[in-house]
């Protein structure tokens, strides 16, 4: 169990960093907006696969476990989004 002070940082640091990114969402969207939106959907699936298999190369088996099932899912979402 973490102590309660090093708890409080951390929630912090994660609603900075969702606060950071939220705000950095119509920059993203400036963008990408001059591209066709089925290809930033399958880009990000398939990118999001190959980020989670490296997380199962140096991960424990309990990553390992829920990293295959998100792999599946991305593939599943791009598989659905092609022509």
């Amino acid at each position: 169990m973490l102590p309660a002070s090093k708890v409080r940082f951390q929630g912090f640091v994660y609603a900075l960093s969702a606060a950071l990114l939220w705000g950095l969402v119509p920059v993203y969207i400036d963008v990408v907006s001059d591209f066709d939106p089925m290809e930033i959907v399958v880009h990000r699936a398939l990118w999001s696969g190959v980020l989670l298999w490296l997380f199962i190369l140096h991960g424990d088996s309990c990553h390992r476990r829920v990293c295959c099932g998100l792999i599946g899912l991305c593939a599943v979402d791009s598989g659905c989004h092609l022509p």
